[in-house]
């Protein structure tokens, strides 16, 4: 019913909290955006030098294509799922 669905989200959102934590423990907010120019060649702003929350990332989206977006969101969803894989490991240490 919808309490069961409270108490999930309230532990999904306990993990989220966990995982933000051990990012901010472990890495600079830059870090992102400087492996997803390494890896991907894709070169994106830290949000942070423009007023944005400093764990956001800066993209232009003028003049880009369809499976530009595509690339910049698997990018980017790549890396942070390499942080969770971390993060998790980390847990049963």
């Amino acid at each position: 019913g919808i309490r069961d669905r409270s108490v999930s989200r309230g532990s999904e959102m306990c993990i989220e909290t966990d995982f933000v934590v051990y990012l901010q423990e472990n890495y600079e907010p830059v870090d992102v955006v400087f492996r997803l120019a390494q890896e991907t060649s894709l070169v994106l702003l830290n949000g942070g030098g423009f007023d944005a929350p400093e764990w956001s990332i800066r993209c232009s989206l003028a003049n880009l294509k369809r499976e530009d977006y595509v690339r910049i969101g698997e990018g980017i969803a790549s890396i942070l799922h390499s942080y969770a894989d971390k993060w998790k490991e980390s847990l049963k240490e």
